[in-house]
């Protein structure tokens, strides 16, 4: 259990450290690129702490979990909508469905770990990873030249 919770927290970090800003708020003001960067460090600081908020509150706060994961499945809306300038609204909604159905896939890893069901946690990793290599393809394809 401590090593599924370990390896999302994990995972969410590396996803936010990975669109870390400048100290400059106004450099690149005006830039495309810095400011698709700016919001996605954001998009990707609140994914992290909803995430971590969705897990805690499955294991600790059943009454506070449904809040927790309606806020964390609009994070991965809004993270769709923050492509639409740049990639087209398809795309957009693409990532969208990928990131809903790795936040959906998180709940049987999370019932299996919990219930200490190795068969089922080894099924719902398996269906997990698929589905976080099916996002980086999509994000490869989408921009293979800075994404490869």
């Amino acid at each position: 259990m401590k090593k599924i919770l370990a390896a999302i927290a994990l995972t969410a970090i590396m996803m936010t450290t990975s669109f870390a800003s400048t100290a400059c708020d106004m450099c690149g003001k005006g830039d495309p690129a810095v400011e698709l960067r700016g919001a996605m460090q954001k998009l990707w600081a609140d994914h992290m702490q909803w995430t971590f908020s969705t897990v805690d509150a499955f294991f600790n706060n059943q009454k506070g979990l449904q809040a927790n994961l309606d806020r964390l499945l609009q994070n991965q809306k809004d993270i769709g909508t923050a492509i639409f300038p740049y990639y087209g609204q398809a795309a957009g909604d693409a990532l969208a469905k990928l990131l809903t159905e790795h936040i959906q896939q998180a709940v049987p890893v999370l019932t299996a770990a919990q219930k200490n069901n190795q068969e089922g946690l080894k099924k719902a990793l398996d269906n997990w990873y698929k589905n976080a290599q099916d996002i980086a393809d999509f994000l490869s394809s989408a921009n293979a030249k800075n994404w490869p």
